[in-house]
Order: C-alpha cells, then sequence, then structure tokens
C-alpha cells in the first residue's frame, strides 16, 4: 500500500497526527508525507505522487484542495480538523470517499451538509488526560 499524506499547513496539529500515522502505518505500507508548500513548489512531482499512491489522504488544517490534484485513480480521503465561517466553498470535499473529523461539533456540520452522499465519520483524538489534570507543580 502506497499511502500519500498531504497537509496542507504546516501546524502542529495536522503535523502530529501525521506522523503517528507513520507510526501506526502496517508492516510493508509505504507512507509520504507531503506538505502545502511542497506541493505548490514542485506541481509535476507533486502530480506524480498523487498518481502513485494507493490512498491519499488530504489532511487540512483549514480547507483547501487544488481541484486538479484529485484523480479519478486511488482513493481519496480527508480530514477536516476545523472550518472556518469564510469557508463556504467547500463542495470539492464531496469527491471524497469519506470525510473524517477530529471535532464532534463539525462532525454535525459535515454530516448534514455531505452525509446524504459520502460517509462522515468523527473519530476524537486521544488525549492525555493525567498530563493535563490539575494538580500540584513538582520541581
Amino acid at each position: 500500500m502506497n499511502l500519500l499524506l498531504i497537509i496542507n499547513k504546516e501546524a502542529w496539529a495536522v503535523g502530529t497526527l501525521a506522523r503517528l500515522f507513520v507510526i501506526g502505518a502496517p508492516a510493508g505500507w509505504r507512507v509520504r508525507i507531503v506538505s502545502g508548500r511542497e506541493m505548490y513548489a514542485n506541481p509535476s512531482q507533486f502530480r506524480r505522487w498523487v498518481d502513485e499512491a494507493d490512498l491519499v489522504h488530504w489532511m487540512l488544517h483549514k480547507t483547501f484542495v487544488d481541484a486538479g490534484s484529485w484523480t479519478a485513480s486511488g482513493c481519496h480521503v480527508v480530514t477536516v480538523h476545523h472550518l472556518d465561517e469564510d469557508e463556504t466553498d467547500v463542495e470539492y470535499l464531496s469527491r471524497a470517499r469519506i470525510l473524517l473529523t477530529g471535532s464532534r461539533m463539525f462532525h454535525r456540520v459535515l454530516e448534514q451538509r455531505f452525509g446524504a452522499r459520502i460517509p462522515v465519520q468523527c473519530t476524537p483524538y486521544p488525549v492525555d488526560r493525567p498530563f493535563f489534570e490539575a494538580g500540584a507543580a513538582r520541581r
């Protein structure tokens, strides 16, 4: 399996999730992480990576997708981390095989908009609860 992970913004949350995908990929999977910066810097190379991929996972911090990057071959999956109020033209997301989000709020929004056409899945990100619990500071 050849998995291409595309992160459109080199933000901590998206980059961390992409690295977790690499760590958790099954044995024998080839995983490549490509940033939006790399995508725009060398579009012909990027297009080859998309064409070679069995699975293309768009990991969007905020939505964007150059429609020309979507191909009929391969399987396109999209993780939407959040939508902003100014993001009204997101119809291109309906071209994905499945939409994923970690947010229950955006799950409802995406489900209302796309649920009749494609599956929308909410998978909340794991949180290290003890790390975030209030308590005495150790020095």
